[in-house]
């Protein structure tokens, strides 16, 4: 049985100021968030079939019996911008403008978990009904044939404090075909993680882990205008990916199905190298082709790992040396009225996007924080080799304060990596994912509104496989299945006022 409660509370406020017609403006905007996630009381059963003459599972003790979490979090972030305006057109809009700003972040997760876990003295246990399970777990603590465990140190917290402090200078000069954004980004944004290990006691002292990057982030936007209804664009950039917060807490979790995740406080940032190419077209303003070729080489890439367990796997995260991926990108957007001059089609729109990409990461040979690496050299954990994406909206009615679209959505992915293999283990891969969803936004006036939605209506459910790397004993009972689980399908309403 599982329960989660979501409490979040967010607080916006934006504002623009503009004099001598625009020519000095300055943007700022801030906001403020508080949420809460809670697991009060997760408890988990595994049984050999079911109803009244089960037999309980206590996969020597590992798994949780129950399961208790909260994790809070807390977001502040601010913007303030200076623009100004040189050498306006003869339209009156600037052809040349400098901005110069500046970010903060701040994010805090206080992080607290623990789980019990149940130990059976003993192989003849009496059977359990699935139907009163309660009944088993009295008769057994009473009698002595079950036993609990507890966390290690019950009341042990995880926090972590992340500050990004930022400025930033873009140049934007426009001439009558070309128009050229440079920036560049200097980013200050330390980071302290204090915690307790799974195996630490309250006598422990607290670890505390400490990262303080400083980057500089240069990027280039060119858009050079071929004609009246295409453009040729050039981007070139680097930036920052850190690690989400299941990455780096140090704190071990499990699902109820044998496997565990824990986090590496010690990741690194990746460096991403980005340079992409792309040709558009409009063959009128509500319609777009384009092809983008692109390339990107990650420095430090985050990636996840996977160890074998007694009764499941053990997921992890590491940086490793270096990856690199390049491929082709196709985008479309049309309206099958305009297309195809048909009025009875012009309430009908297409999307499409479409993905061919090439990816390899490697690990140095001679690093002894790889030598556990089955392969040192393959492609990028996470990255599929194509991706598609199209969607179908039709367009009920619309009016000046009311409208209404029907979309289904369609996406998928070609087989990838999902966890690293180590130890002579290959990696675990994930099966391409075939997702249809269905939505309906309704907007009545300019203050109610209605969003339906359906999600995987094909009711698809997510596989994961490991191939062997050595000659199976029982090949006819083998199977390269880890895990399958359903993703079940979605119905979701939301009513939205607007004031």
């Amino acid at each position: 049985m599982k329960y989660t409660e979501n409490d979040l509370i967010t607080i916006q406020l934006v504002g623009d100021f503009e004099w001598a017609n625009q020519k000095h403006q300055i943007h700022f905007g801030g906001s403020g968030s508080m949420g809460k996630n809670n697991v009060p009381d997760r408890r988990v059963l595994r049984t050999a079939g079911v109803g009244e003459a089960a037999e309980y599972i206590t996969t020597n003790g590992i798994n949780p019996f129950k399961f208790y979490q909260t994790l809070e979090n807390l977001n502040y972030n601010t913007r303030v911008e200076y623009e100004l305006g040189l050498q306006r057109n003869d339209e009156g809009n600037f052809k040349t403008k400098i901005k110069v700003g500046h970010n903060f972040d701040l994010l805090q997760y206080d992080f607290f978990t623990r789980f019990i876990t149940v130990q059976a003295n003993g192989t003849n246990l009496p059977n359990l009904n699935t139907n009163d399970p309660e009944s088993f777990f009295r008769q057994g603590f009473s009698q002595g044939f079950l036993t609990y465990n507890s966390t290690f140190d019950p009341t042990a917290t995880s926090k972590i404090d992340q500050y990004i402090n930022a400025g930033y200078l873009n140049v934007i000069k426009e001439w009558e075909n070309l128009l050229i954004d440079l920036g560049l980004r200097g980013e200050y944004a330390p980071r302290e993680i204090t915690f307790r290990g799974p195996l630490d006691r309250p006598e422990t002292p607290y670890e505390v882990i400490t990262y303080d990057p400083f980057d500089l982030s240069p990027s280039l936007n060119a858009k050079y205008t071929v004609n009246e209804t295409s453009n040729l664009r050039l981007a070139a950039s680097i930036t920052t990916t850190r690690p989400r917060l299941r990455e780096i807490l140090p704190t071990v979790y499990q699902d109820g199905d044998g496997n565990q995740v824990i986090g590496n406080p010690s990741l690194l940032n990746s460096r991403n190298y980005n340079f992409d190419l792309k040709y558009e077209v409009f063959p009128t303003n509500a319609q777009l082709l384009a092809l983008t070729a692109f390339g990107k080489y990650l420095e430090n890439p985050i990636e996840r790992l996977v160890r074998s367990t007694s009764v499941g796997y053990r997921t992890f995260f590491d940086n490793f040396d270096q990856a690199y991926l390049y491929g082709l990108e196709l985008e479309a957007r049309m309206n099958l009225g305009s297309t195809f001059k048909s009025p009875v089609l012009e309430k009908i729109t297409f999307g499409f996007n479409g993905i061919l990409m090439t990816s390899t990461a490697t690990a140095d040979v001679n690093n002894p924080r790889f030598a556990a690496v089955t392969n040192k050299e393959r492609e990028l954990q996470g990255a599929s080799n194509w991706g598609v994406n199209a969607d179908v909206g039709y367009e009920l009615y619309k009016t000046d304060v009311a409208e209404s679209t029907i979309n289904i959505i369609f996406n998928t992915f070609g087989k990838r990596i999902y966890a690293v293999g180590v130890e002579g283990a290959d990696e675990i891969y994930e099966k391409p994912l075939n997702q249809l969803d269905l939505s309906w936004n309704t907007q009545f006036n300019d203050h109610w509104g209605l969003n339906l939605s359906i999600s995987n209506i094909l009711d698809e459910k997510s596989l994961f496989t490991q191939d062997p790397t050595q000659d199976i004993r029982f090949p006819e009972v083998f199977s390269n299945v880890v895990e399958t689980f359903d993703q079940g399908t979605t119905f979701g309403a939301n009513l939205t006022y607007t004031f």
